[in-house]
């Protein structure tokens, strides 16, 4: 992965978040739009970064409330 490419998807991101937090700031409140944006960005970011849902000894997936890891880290 380029640096110039993962500095423009993060830039493209960073817009995407900027607009979700100028509507917070604006309307003191959140749309459902909105939720649905942060929802892509976040699936957008373990994508693109090769982030993923950590596992127990059986292969299955931790808490959806646990934090995510690298892929590589789960497949060492």
């Amino acid at each position: 992965m380029s640096s110039l490419r993962v500095r423009l998807k993060m830039l493209e991101i960073h817009n995407k978040l900027q607009d979700v937090t100028d509507t917070f700031a604006e309307t003191q409140d959140i749309w459902m739009s909105d939720l649905w944006k942060l929802s892509e960005l976040k699936h957008e970011l373990a994508k693109e970064f090769k982030f993923k849902a950590p596992k127990d000894s059986e292969g299955r997936i931790m808490s959806r409330y646990a934090d995510w890891i690298l892929k590589e880290k789960d497949d060492a």
